[in-house]
């Protein structure tokens, strides 16, 4: 990949416009079985007692609403799930990328040219993808952003999120897009820069100080990871999504309600309690509505959470 992980964008895939309820919730966490989506598939939670992909080719995974993809080592996209609602995102494009990434119902990839290519469900333009060479991508309700080679955001689709970093250069190294509330960038400089609802009751903005090096988004609240490795949460903490674990951190993914991070040691953390990730030693995880998956460090997939499309049986 021209861009390691800690420089690309890593976003957590959240909620399609809905809320988890204070039920939901509880029934997830006492891990009673439940079709969050009311989709076809397997029972909600009942996985296989061995849920790793039986292929070791992989170099990225991401998770969304009602499906996930992977991404080879020959830069193909291959998707999985979707068996409850099908808006084409399972149907990924030929040819080769270097990075992926979804919300919901739709993806969006960096081919090795620098161009972007989106598939799924169009929800006012997030298929409408300008055009230009960029190197890093992230998405978000109803819309997408992407940094190009001189530090510029270049943002489409229905939201307007980044509308006023449009004229900045040569200032942005990384990208975090959440549920419509919030969508941060970490500067060059390492500081954090923001952009919330202008309704947002839940204090998003502005982000703390200090330096960073990676941020990501959630439904209403953000984390990003400071120049001691350690995560730093802002926003609405009404479940403790906003108060992390303590440690040294190298990638975060949030999702609504959740948050997981990899940590320095390679095994998986994730808050607040009720997650359950495997154990083991992994390079990256992705939060999907409600399913999460992981690379391991030889390269397999491991999914674990709802299952009621097919989304947590990785190939």
């Amino acid at each position: 990949m021209r861009l390691n992980q800690w420089v690309a964008v890593l976003m957590g895939c959240l909620v399609c416009g809905c809320w988890v309820t204070d039920e939901d919730r509880s029934a997830w966490e006492q891990g009673e079985s439940w079709d969050w989506f009311g989709g076809g598939g397997s029972e909600t939670g009942e996985l296989p007692d061995d849920n790793t992909s039986s292929h070791s080719t992989w170099v990225q995974v991401i998770a969304g609403g009602w499906h996930s993809c992977g991404l080879d080592d020959e830069g193909k996209v291959h998707c999985w799930g979707c068996g409850g609602v099908d808006y084409g995102q399972c149907e990924a494009p030929s040819g080769t990328f270097e990075f992926i990434d979804t919300y919901d119902t739709f993806n969006c990839g960096l081919r090795s040219n620098g161009s972007i290519e989106c598939w799924g469900e169009d929800i006012n333009g997030t298929l409408s993808v300008p055009a230009g060479s960029y190197e890093a991508l992230a998405v978000g309700e109803d819309f997408g952003c992407a940094l190009d080679e001189s530090g510029r955001v270049d943002c489409w689709g229905i939201s307007k999120p980044l509308n006023y970093w449009n004229s900045q250069k040569n200032w942005a190294q990384s990208i975090g897009a959440g549920g419509g509330e919030v969508t941060c960038i970490v500067t060059i400089d390492g500081s954090l820069e923001c952009w919330c609802h202008p309704e947002d009751l839940y204090s998003n903005c502005p982000p703390p100080e200090g330096l960073y090096s990676q941020v990501d988004a959630g439904g209403q609240f953000a984390c990003a990871i400071d120049d001691s490795d350690s995560i730093v949460c802002w926003g609405r903490d009404h479940y403790d999504q906003a108060s992390p674990p303590a440690g040294a951190f190298e990638q975060i993914s949030l999702n609504n309600v959740d948050g997981c991070g990899i940590r320095t040691s390679g095994e998986i953390a994730c808050w607040p309690d009720g997650t359950n990730p495997p154990s083991g030693t992994y390079t990256q995880v992705a939060t999907g509505t409600s399913h999460w998956c992981a690379l391991t460090d030889d390269g397999r997939i491991n999914c674990w959470g709802s299952n009621s499309s097919g989304q947590a049986t990785p190939p």
